[in-house]
C-alpha cells in the first residue's frame, strides 16, 4: 500500500490496488503503471488542502451519518450503546504519570479532531415530543426511502435550519484529565477483578458530545512498577487505524519527553476538518455519478442493506437493549490448517482476507441458499497520502457481495472474490451514508428494512495483531485485548491473526442467537476451511455434507 501511495504522489495519478496483485514483478508493475496512467488522469481527485481556520469545518459525512443513526435509535426507543475505540496496555517499570499526562495533552493539541464537540442545534429533530409522530411517519410505506434520498438528511448545507441536526465545533484547547486509581493495597485476585470492572466502566461510560473532549485516559496502579493504562476515544473522532496512530504517538512522545529529545513525529499538513471539507466538495457531480454506478452493480441482488437471517436465529423480537446482551465465541484453528490456508492463498494469489471472505460466503450460501451473499466489512479508507498520519474517523463500512451462483469450484470463487475486493478497494472512499442517498433511487423495487438497525446481517473483518511487548523509556509495554461490551443486530465474524495463529470469533446478541448454535456455526466454518484447503477444486456445494448444513 505504501508503495502505491508513493507512486501516486510522484506521478499524480490514481492507481488501483489491483496493480500490486496483477503485476508482482518490478518490470510488470512498471508496465502496468504506464498503461494505467492514461486511464486514471480524469479520475484524479484534488489534493486535500487546509481550509481557513476562521470558520468551523463541516462534520464529515460518516460523522453526520452516525449522529443521525443515534437520533433514529433514540426516536425508536432503542437503548444507546457505547460506540468507542479503546487501547489498553500493561506497563512494567517506573511510570512517570506527569510525563504521560503531558504526552496525552500534546496529542490532543496536535490533532484538531480530538478537540471536537458536537453541540445540539435545536430544531424540530430535537423535539422529543414529536418522536411518536416521527415513528408513525417512518412506518408509512415508501416514506423512509424518500427520506434517505433527501439532500438535507446527509448535507448540512442543504438541510433547512429549522430542522436542526449535526454540527461540529473545534475548541482551541481542551483539558484531558488523567484518572489515576491506586489498587496496590488490594489482594491479587481482588485487584485483577477491580481492574476489569474499572476498564469496563471506562469503555462504556458515555461522553458528553457538547462539552467534550471525546476521549479519556486512566492509569490503574497495581504495584510501584506495574500499571495498566487505558485510553478510550469515541468513534466519532477515531477508528482502528487512528488508535494505532494514537498509541504510537503517545509512547513516542513519552519517550522523547522522558529523554529530553525531540519527538520523531511526521508533520501534519492538513487536519480532519480539511478532509471533511474536501470530502463534501469531491463527492458530487460526475464523480458521485461514476461511483454510484459502480456501487449500484454491487448492490444488485443483495440491496443496500443485505439482510441475512440464519436458520437458527431466535424468532422472538429482541428487547430494546439487545445491543448490550453480548457474547463472543472463539475457535482457534490448528496450526497445520492455518499453514495450509496460507499456502492456498499464496497459490491462488489472494490475501487471507479474501480467502476467509470467500469461505464465509460459502458457509452463508449453504445456510441461506442465496446465490449472492452480501456482508458488511470495514475498509480503512486511507488511500489519500494526506490521511496516513491523521487521527479521525476515515474507515467506511461497505457491502461486499460474493457471487456463489452456478456452484463454482472454491478456486473459482476465490478468483471472483479477489476481483470483488480489488474493485471495492478502488471505490472505498465514498461513505456508505452517501451511497444510501445516491444509489437507493436506482434500485428499482428495493425497500429498506423498516427497522434498519435491528435487521439481521453478517459483518466480517480480518485483524492482524502482534504478540509480545515493546520497550519505551524503561517501560515494558504489552497490549491487552478486552472482550467487547456491545454488539449489533447481526453476527460479527472476525478472523484474528497473531503471529502463526489464526482465531475465528463470532460476536452476537444473546437476544438473537443461542451460544450453542454459534459454536456449531464456527465448527462448520472450520470443516469448510479444511475441505477447501484439502481440495480447492471441489464445487462449493460439496465442501460440506448436507448433514452439517444446519
Amino acid at each position: 500500500m505504501r508503495i502505491l501511495l508513493r507512486v501516486r504522489e510522484q506521478l499524480e495519478a490514481e492507481l488501483p490496488l489491483r496493480l500490486l496483485f496483477e503485476a508482482p514483478t518490478l518490470a510488470e508493475f512498471a508496465a502496468a503503471v504506464e498503461l494505467a496512467l492514461g486511464e486514471s488522469r480524469g479520475l484524479r481527485a484534488e489534493p486535500i488542502k487546509p481550509v481557513p481556520r476562521g470558520v468551523q469545518p463541516p462534520v464529515s459525512l460518516i460523522q453526520e451519518g452516525w449522529l443521525f443513526r443515534e437520533w433514529w435509535e433514540e426516536v425508536h426507543s432503542v437503548a444507546r450503546r457505547s460506540f468507542h475505540t479503546a487501547a489498553t496496555f500493561r506497563l512494567a517499570g517506573p511510570l512517570d504519570q506527569d510525563i504521560l499526562a503531558r504526552a496525552l495533552a500534546e496529542i490532543v493539541q496536535r490533532h484538531e479532531v480530538l478537540r471536537s464537540t458536537f453541540p445540539p442545534t435545536g430544531g424540530l429533530l430535537s423535539q422529543k415530543k414529536l418522536y411518536p409522530l416521527f415513528v408513525k411517519i417512518f412506518g408509512m410505506k415508501g416514506v423512509q426511502k424518500k427520506l434517505y434520498q433527501l439532500d438535507g438528511m446527509v448535507s448540512e448545507a442543504a438541510r433547512p435550519k429549522f430542522l436542526g441536526g449535526p454540527r461540529v465545533v473545534i475548541k482551541p484547547h481542551v483539558e484531558v484529565p488523567l484518572r489515576v486509581e491506586d489498587l496496590s493495597a488490594a489482594g491479587e485476585s481482588e485487584r485483577e477483578a477491580e481492574v476489569l470492572r474499572l476498564l469496563a466502566g471506562e469503555s462504556e461510560r458515555p461522553f458528553d458530545y457538547a462539552a467534550g473532549p471525546l476521549l479519556r485516559a486512566a492509569v490503574l496502579k497495581l504495584a510501584p512498577e506495574e500499571h495498566v493504562v487505558s485510553v478510550v476515544l469515541h468513534h466519532l473522532v477515531s477508528d482502528g487505524w487512528s488508535m494505532q496512530l494514537f498509541t504510537r504517538e503517545l509512547f513516542e512522545l513519552y519517550r522523547a519527553f522522558a529523554s529530553g529529545t525531540v519527538p520523531r513525529l511526521p508533520e501534519l499538513h492538513v487536519q480532519y476538518g480539511d478532509y471533511a471539507d474536501w470530502q463534501r466538495r469531491w463527492f458530487r457531480g460526475e464523480t458521485l455519478r461514476a461511483v454510484a454506478a459502480f456501487w449500484k452493480e454491487q448492490f444488485e441482488g443483495v440491496g443496500l442493506f443485505p439482510e441475512l437471517t440464519l436458520p437458527f436465529a431466535r424468532k422472538a423480537p429482541p428487547a430494546s437493549d439487545f445491543q448490550q446482551r453480548v457474547d463472543v465465541q472463539s475457535l482457534m484453528l490448528p496450526r497445520e490448517l492455518s499453514g495450509s490456508l496460507r499456502e492456498l492463498g499464496h497459490r491462488a494469489g489472494v490475501t487471507r482476507y479474501m480467502l476467509f471472505l470467500a469461505a464465509l460466503g460459502t458457509l452463508l450460501h449453504r445456510y441461506t441458499g442465496r446465490e449472492k451473499i452480501g456482508v458488511f466489512s470495514p475498509l480503512a479508507n486511507r488511500s489519500r497520502p494526506e490521511t496516513q498520519n491523521l487521527i479521525g474517523w476515515f474507515a467506511n463500512i461497505h457491502v461486499l457481495a460474493a457471487d456463489c451462483s452456478g456452484d463454482p469450484r472454491f478456486s473459482e470463487l476465490l478468483k471472483r472474490v479477489r476481483g470483488l475486493v480489488l474493485s471495492v478497494h478502488a471505490h472505498q472512499e465514498v461513505p456508505y451514508v452517501l451511497l444510501v442517498k445516491t444509489v437507493l433511487p436506482l434500485l428499482k423495487g428495493y425497500e429498506t428494512p423498516k427497522k434498519i438497525f435491528e435487521a439481521p446481517h453478517v459483518f466480517f473483518d480480518y485483524v492482524v495483531r502482534r504478540r509480545g511487548s515493546q520497550r519505551v523509556a524503561g517501560l515494558n509495554v504489552t497490549a491487552l485485548h478486552l472482550p467487547p461490551r456491545s454488539t449489533e443486530a447481526g453476527v460479527e465474524v472476525k478472523v484474528i491473526e497473531e503471529d502463526e495463529d489464526l482465531t475465528v470469533t463470532a460476536r452476537y446478541s444473546t437476544d438473537r442467537y443461542e451460544p450453542a448454535d454459534i459454536r456449531r456455526m464456527l465448527a462448520r466454518f472450520r470443516a469448510l476451511l479444511e475441505a477447501a484447503a484439502a481440495d480447492p477444486g471441489r464445487p462449493i456445494g460439496a465442501l460440506l455434507p448436507p448433514a452439517t448444513d444446519g
